[in-house]
């Protein structure tokens, strides 16, 4: 028995179009995305090492010890972090290269500052705008 209608088999060249089109489509939104993610991550071990300097420098504060302090390399991104005798911490990034963010080489300076009814809150501030960005401090100019 022969086949004299077979029927083609395989895709056409406007179907692989559309599949290679969808696909650009989604890497566009997902890229971005995915560094946002990866840079969020990255300063997750700034902040935590930032929070056990805050919470060094409050109990230094109230036991009446000594607040001054430096620890040079101290993280994956941070090249130092200082802790002044009035317990403002100082987060100094290492360079954008090393560090694969968006901003480096600036400092985001943390100040232990009074609030409402004798409680204290911690104000971050820094001069360099993406660095403002990405960890919601103030921009100071």
């Amino acid at each position: 028995m022969t086949m004299k209608n077979a029927l083609p088999r395989g895709f056409s060249l406007i179907e692989l179009m559309v599949v290679i089109a969808i696909v650009a489509l989604l890497a566009a939104v997902a890229v971005p995305t995915y560094k946002s993610y990866v840079q969020k991550s990255k300063l997750a071990e700034v902040y935590s090492l930032v929070s056990a300097a805050q919470t060094k420098a409050q109990q230094a504060i109230d036991t009446g010890g000594t607040v001054a302090e430096t620890i040079t390399t101290p993280g994956s991104y941070l090249s130092s972090l200082v802790t002044n005798s009035s317990g403002d911490i100082t987060a100094n990034f290492k360079a954008a290269s090393v560090t694969g963010l968006t901003f480096g080489g600036v400092a985001v300076v943390y100040t232990r500052t009074a609030g409402n009814g004798g409680t204290y809150y911690w104000a971050c501030s820094t001069t360099d705008s993406d660095a403002a960005t990405a960890t919601g401090c103030t921009l100071n100019t």
